[in-house]
């Protein structure tokens, strides 16, 4: 068997997969919006830093909570959500890769923590979760096609499949405290949980009409979690119909990690070329993931039934950092030593959001839009990389809300949408006639679906009813 099928399966099974590996665990650890806390801000865009009224305060504005001594119990839940990845012709025209996930998850929990000897200090617990994301990718082609020079086509078979997961939960106890009547000062220090797997797996098979054959497979799979400080600290101030409110999110500091890289590949049935063989297995490894500052600012503004609130804030620049630095290892037959490595790096952004809530009868009205822009950057190595996607995702919602007694119940839909040029991975067709990697790019479309179902608990006069226009 030649040296050009030997060129086409170790480029399909050993220069491409780590671009297909790396793209499903991308699709929003490089965004920072991309979950709300409490259903109130999740029905207006998350412009709450400078107008939150209820538990959820404790992460818009910490201040705010030293403001708002009537709010009880907050929950909030995605009582739905459905996220689809779809690449478009990327491994081939009319072969697209696409993965979706549901997940019902509460997503916000929030309850304060009450003594006498507190006077007006306030605490409260609080829990979310930061971001989540998973994915599926395969495919599967058999297709005759004409790679070596003997006469007649060769029957080819590739398969891949991409698994990927991340979690991140923030756990945090809040300190407020009201200045004065009308300015609140507050801090909440977080324990950060991340976590992150990525799998995947390729087998690509030759088979000559004279019955030569070659065979390339690759598995690979990475995974950590780490632990990390961080707090959040907020001032805001309600003057009239205004309210204003500022914050800022520390950089963070690492507490512990550890992580998992293991690599296995193999080529055989090429007779003037060396079998190759790659496995390597390498546990407890140091794992460590960094986030720098954030600043944000916001305000609400009530003009009779309606209130107006807007946000915005800025994330640092990170410059690239190892979050799995793996040894690099010498495959069994020799050669240059291959590296295992995870990633990571983040884009400075600015994600603003304007929300309206306005009464309709016995109940209320809400609207929002928000952006979500992408932090991750597309040029970086696809092979090491676990933040590959720079989309800007778009969201949009509404929803409404009533009352039960003291409780108040809320339902709403939103609506996510991103995209952004893509390589195109896998088209043995164009490979198979010309070795050559410099395809179009393909369309990588991220779209959300979230049905919100939230309820907020014993939710006192004072505030609220401001927040009504009372």
């Amino acid at each position: 068997m030649c040296a050009r099928a030997w060129r086409v399966i170790s480029v399909l099974s050993f220069w491409i997969l780590p671009i297909l590996s790396a793209s499903p665990a991308a699709g929003q650890d490089s965004h920072y919006w991309s979950e709300q806390y409490g259903t109130r801000a999740a029905l207006l865009g998350g412009a709450m830093i400078g107008s939150v009224r209820d538990l959820s305060s404790t992460y818009y504005n910490p201040g705010a909570t030293a403001l708002n001594q009537e709010a009880r119990f907050l929950l909030s839940a995605r009582a739905y959500r459905n996220a689809s990845i779809t690449l478009e012709d990327a491994a081939g025209e009319g072969f697209d890769l696409t993965s979706s996930s549901q997940r019902p998850l509460p997503t916000f929990l929030a309850t304060p923590i009450e003594f006498d000897w507190l006077g007006k200090h306030r605490i409260v617990y609080s829990a979310l979760t930061r971001q989540q994301f998973e994915a599926d990718l395969s495919t599967y082609r058999i297709e005759a096609l004409d790679l070596l020079p003997a006469p007649g086509d060769e029957n080819t078979a590739s398969a891949y499949t991409g698994n990927a997961e991340l979690r991140e939960t923030w756990t945090g106890l809040t300190w407020a405290y009201p200045v004065t009547e009308r300015i609140g000062i507050g801090v909440t220090p977080y324990l950060v949980i991340r976590s992150q797997t990525l799998k995947s797996q390729t087998l690509i098979q030759l088979a000559s009409q004279a019955g030569e054959v070659a065979i390339g497979t690759r598995l690979r799979n990475r995974s950590y979690r780490n632990y990390r400080g961080l707090a959040k600290i907020g001032v805001t101030g309600e003057f009239g119909r205004w309210s204003v409110g500022l914050t800022t999110t520390t950089p963070s500091l690492g507490i512990s990690g550890s992580g998992r890289a293991s690599f296995n590949g193999s080529r055989a049935g090429l007779e003037d070329e060396e079998d190759f063989l790659a496995a390597d297995v390498q546990t407890d490894l140091d794992a460590i993931f960094e986030s720098g500052w954030a600043l944000g600012g916001g305000f609400g503004l009530q003009l009779g039934d309606t209130r107006i609130h807007g946000s915005a804030e800025w994330y640092e620049a990170m410059d690239r950092f190892t979050v799995i630095d793996a040894e690099p290892f010498v495959p069994q037959t020799g050669g240059d030593p291959l590296e295992n490595d995870i990633t990571a790096e983040f884009s400075s952004v600015v994600n603003w959001g304007l929300g309206v809530e306005t009464g309709l009868g016995s109940s209320m009205l809400f609207a929002g839009v928000s952006s979500n822009r992408g932090a991750g950057n597309p040029d970086a190595p696809a092979s090491t990389t676990g933040v590959l996607t720079a989309y800007d995702l778009w969201n949009y919602s509404l929803g409404t809300s009533f009352r039960v007694g003291r409780s108040e119940f809320m339902l709403g839909v939103g609506y996510a949408r991103g995209s952004q040029p893509f390589p195109q991975l896998l088209d043995t067709g164009i490979i198979g006639g010309l070795i050559d990697l410099d395809t179009d790019d393909v369309d990588f479309i991220y779209t959300q679906w979230t049905i919100v179902l939230g309820y907020e608990l014993a939710i006192g006069g004072g505030a609220d009813e401001e927040a009504r226009g009372g």
